[in-house]
């Protein structure tokens, strides 16, 4: 499954006083989805690298959340997507992060020029 992380809270606490990072992601089915991950676990080293909004990751798995809410499994291993072309993601008002591809600049044709006889002037 394929899923771009549209947030990233800040470290949060539990009931029982561990700290724990929440991530949402939309996922290529255009569904909502989010994970919880402790830092002080050995499967946070698989996803600290993409901890910033926009990341395009491959390799996530989900399990059955609340109320029918898919829940992305802490224990999947991540993998940035490629993108097949160039662009950069802009972030919209409404929170949503949004994929920009940049053009690509050709060479402007313009048509050739050719020099215009100069008249001197007459006093």
């Amino acid at each position: 499954m394929r899923g771009t992380v549209i947030k990233v809270h800040p470290i949060s606490y539990s009931r029982n006083g561990g700290a724990f990072i929440r991530l949402e992601f939309r996922l290529e089915t255009g569904q909502w989805a989010k994970t919880d991950l402790v830092p002080s676990f050995v499967n946070f080293a698989r996803w600290k690298p993409f901890l910033t909004v926009g990341e395009d990751l491959d390799g996530i798995l989900l399990k059955p959340g609340p109320i029918g809410k898919p829940e992305i499994n802490a224990d999947s291993y991540p993998r940035r997507h490629q993108t097949p072309v160039e662009g950069f993601w802009k972030l919209r008002d409404d929170g949503c992060m949004e994929w920009i591809v940049k053009l690509q600049e050709t060479p402007c044709s313009l048509p050739e020029l050719k020099p215009e006889p100069v008249q001197t002037k007459l006093l």
